[in-house]
Formats: C-alpha cells, structure tokens, sequence
C-alpha cells in the first residue's frame, strides 16, 4: 500500500479532533468524490464537504459545503449510496456524536448541480435522544430474479457512542418514496453504540452490513458481517 501524493490535504481550518471522511459518486462520474466531515469537538460543527480528484489535481467542490444541522458543536459523520435508484449516490448525514444529539438521519441530492436536501429523508433512527447514530447504505434486497441488488440502497444506522446504547442496527427502505423501516437487531453484547458499514463482502447478489464495536472501555476489537435475508453473522 503506497500514499497518493496528490490527495495529502486538511479538510478543515483546524488542528483538532481530527476529521470523517466517506467516499461516493455524488456527481455521476466513473470516480468516487471524497466526502468530510469535522470529528466530535464541541466546538465543532457539522460541516460537509466534497473534493473531486479523478486522477487529476484536487479540487474542493464548492458547491458541496454545507451544515448538514442547525447546530454548531461535535461534528457529523456521513456515508454515500444510491437511495432513490438514479446515477447519482447520495450523501446521508448523522449528527455528532454529542451528548444532547438525537439520532436524526438526514439525505442531501447533489447530482453535480446543486446540494439540497431531501424532506423525506429526515428521521430519527432510535428513539434514544443523545449521541447521535452511526450511518451507512447498503443494497441489501434481491431484484427477485437472481441479480444484484434492488438497484435502491437501504439505509443502515447504529446506535451512537452512548454508555448505555447497546450495539443495536437498524435498517430503512427509502427507494425514492419514504421511509420505511426494514430491520433491526443486537449485533453484539457490547454497550457505547456501534459503527456500521455497506458492501458486498461475498460477492453475492446483495450487500451485507459490517459492523465493528463502539468504543466500550471493555469491548473487543470486534468485526462482524451480517447478512438480512437471511440473517447470517460470519
């Protein structure tokens, strides 16, 4: 493994509380742009931005900078997929994680014009209150007919890093309409939440959910894929 020279940059005007980053093709391009977002300090806020590099030199999308929420603390974390089935991949955004941050998932269209958000796309995961959620997409439902995926990602959320949250996931349909929920299950024994991921890990004909405990003072370094139908832990 070897650094890519021309993608070495700070995010942000800062030194502190380091940065999320996500990667999805939000501009409908054969390349992935490369999604920030500011770590948890309480001065931070949850500020999302886009850079394009496309082999070439690295340029700040302009038009993708932006508070994904009305507050000014403890940053965000994001996540890409196709959730309403067309070429572009949309950003989905989680607050936090910050100690009065509900967790409210919210999606943004890009589609290489213009950032605006999508009005159904703006829920609370849990009904926990604080910590806000982890956050993923992955297409996890079959077409029915042996192909891959539905060609809708489905939303996946965890329980943020609360000391009392168990390791709890949940997933959502959107595929273009609204919201429903989907699924959800204890993936672990472990409390603090847990972070979740999409992609096939078996090359099969759906997405599977990694998962990967929170940051319990006595929890294990432990990684776990799930599958959803059937619901298979590997």
């Amino acid at each position: 493994m070897a650094p890519i020279g021309k993608i070495s940059f700070y995010a942000y005007g800062t030194l502190r509380y380091g940065v999320r980053v996500s990667a999805g093709s939000i501009d409908g391009d054969a390349a992935a742009e490369i999604v920030t977002t500011p770590g948890p300090g309480v001065v931070f806020g949850p500020h999302v931005r886009g850079f394009d590099y496309d082999g070439g030199p690295l340029q700040g999308i302009g038009k993708v900078s932006f508070y994904a929420y009305q507050t000014l603390k403890y940053g965000a974390r994001s996540s890409e997929g196709t959730i309403d089935g067309d070429a572009y991949e949309e950003i989905l955004t989680a607050p936090g994680p910050g100690p009065a941050f509900s967790p409210h998932i919210r999606g943004f269209d890009y589609d290489a014009t213009q950032v605006r958000s999508i009005g159904k796309v703006s829920f609370n995961a849990f009904s926990t209150t604080s910590y806000g959620c982890t956050v993923a997409a992955a297409d996890m439902e079959s077409d029915g007919a042996g192909q891959y995926g539905d060609g809708f990602r489905e939303i996946v959320a965890g329980k943020g890093p609360g000391p009392s949250h168990d390791a709890t996931v949940s997933a959502f349909d959107y595929d273009g309409l609204t919201i429903v929920p989907k699924t959800s299950a204890l993936v672990d024994t472990t409390v603090y939440g847990i972070n979740v991921a999409g992609g096939d890990a078996d090359a099969g004909d759906v997405e599977e959910i990694a998962v990967a405990v929170g940051p319990d003072p006595a929890g294990p370094a432990h990684v776990s894929v799930w599958e959803w139908d059937p619901a298979v832990e590997y």
